[in-house]
């Protein structure tokens, strides 16, 4: 899910059900996925957004994907 120039998507504040600011200041505290960076955009990975989404409808804790670094 693409972030843009514009900010956060649509998409990910309806799915999530929080504000941008909400959004990122969850992310700062490694409570909701990390967008990713890919040339001038940001991009949230659709399967990580559906584990957060996931973990709360289960009222469980979302654990970030380990990503693995070269």
């Amino acid at each position: 899910v693409d972030a843009g120039g514009e900010g956060l998507k649509p998409i990910v504040i309806e799915a999530s059900g929080l504000s941008g600011s909400t959004i990122y200041r969850e992310v700062l505290a490694g409570r909701f996925p990390k967008p990713r960076r890919i040339g001038n955009s940001k991009v949230w990975v659709s399967g990580e957004l559906t584990a957060w989404l996931k973990a709360q409808a289960d009222g469980s804790e979302w654990q970030p994907a380990q990503v693995a670094t070269a």
